[in-house]
């Protein structure tokens, strides 16, 4: 079975290179968009087209923009015409800077129309996004759940106390982490200014991530003035994630509610036996479990409230049960590792791709 799945590797993005790596391990070839495209024999002997992040684009030339948009319209197209089969995996609502962007929606219509299957890692909030553009009998043609998968041994591991020296943590005191791109749709400015407002002793807060752009960076400066705050405001290496992880006590995940359906940064967090406190986003609404911390909010206003109430919440349980956060990491690392192994995913992702008959020798 071939397979054109796309992004096809990422050098950021261990979810693409664990998914390929377990499709593979199943007998899969797989292949890149550009392989594809650019080779005639390849693109005849490839019947299906698997997409995550579709809708995304880089450049920050408007003009290079709509070229892209332009292009998948007519990628699309050719993949109907020519009888290819498209998978499509929703990641999100929509792209997280583009929900005023006509064109995107557009192609996000297109898009949902043109897939033979859509995969999610969210059941019920991924049907509430696709019933504004699909019928329900579309979506039980095309719908179909698979876990989001778990990152268990999947970077480097790496001693800590290297970092807690040079970031002057002590030893009687609690870390908590905000790990990933530093982005406003991920509200780190609003942790930020919760945390302040708490002023917690004996609790650092560790903003370690690039930022989306210059201003919010001098933005997140100029709201860390904070001395239990420390910034670490670069690309995180696969090398370093699990030093950040493993120094810290509870990470934090304050997500927009209005694009953000998955996050692998819970999945990540469960994975290094760390719990978290994250808006009520879709991945934490199929787990509904006790060992995590979440909250709804329905503006900036609340949200600020709301982080800290359960900030407080954890220093209430600690002064309890000191050992409260290993537990409840102890109790997601478990759940992750049964719930959400690729061996498991691949399996799912295969019989999805032999829904379409265009597996011979591996039935």
């Amino acid at each position: 079975m071939n397979i054109c799945f796309t992004p096809h590797k990422s050098m950021r993005n261990q979810y693409i290179n664990l998914f390929t790596s377990s499709l593979e391990n199943k007998k899969i070839k797989i292949y890149g968009l550009k392989e594809v495209l650019t080779d005639f024999k390849k693109f005849k002997t490839t019947k299906i087209f698997h997409f995550n992040w579709f809708l995304k684009v880089n450049s920050k030339n408007k003009i290079i923009n709509i070229l892209e948009y332009l292009f998948k319209f007519i990628l699309l197209f050719i993949l109907k015409t020519t009888g290819k089969k498209v998978v499509y995996t929703l990641h999100n609502k929509l792209p997280h800077d583009a929900k005023k962007n006509i064109i995107v929606k557009k192609l996000n219509r297109f898009l949902l129309k043109c897939s033979d299957r859509i995969v999610v890692h969210c059941y019920d909030d991924s049907l509430k996004v696709l019933r504004e553009e699909l019928s329900e009998k579309e979506i039980q043609k095309k719908v179909r759940y698979i876990e989001h998968g778990n990152y268990i041994d999947a970077y480097p591991e790496k001693q800590t106390q290297e970092l807690r020296e040079r970031l002057k943590i002590k030893d009687d005191e609690k870390v908590f982490l905000f790990l990933g791109s530093v982005e406003p749709y991920k509200n780190t400015h609003l942790l930020i200014k919760a945390f302040n407002e708490l002023n917690f002793e004996n609790v650092k807060l560790v903003i370690a991530g690039n930022p989306k752009s210059d201003e919010y960076r001098a933005r997140i400066k100029d709201l860390s003035k904070n001395s239990n705050i420390y910034l670490e405001l670069r690309f995180i290496e696969d090398e370093e994630l699990s030093m950040f992880l493993n120094v810290s006590d509870l990470v934090i995940l304050p997500y927009s509610n209005e694009s953000s359906l998955n996050s692998g940064s819970v999945f990540l967090a469960f994975s290094y036996k760390k719990t978290v406190i994250s808006s009520n986003i879709g991945t934490l609404n199929d787990i509904r479990r006790d060992f995590y911390y979440s909250y709804n909010y329905g503006n900036e206003k609340e949200h600020i409230e709301k982080l800290k109430s359960n900030m407080s919440l954890v220093k209430k349980e600690l002064e309890s049960d000191s050992k409260v956060l290993l537990k409840k990491g102890l109790t997601a690392y478990e759940y992750v590792s049964k719930n959400n192994n690729w061996e498991d995913i691949s399996q799912k992702m295969f019989k999805i791709y032999n829904e379409f008959g265009v597996n011979d020798e591996n039935k």
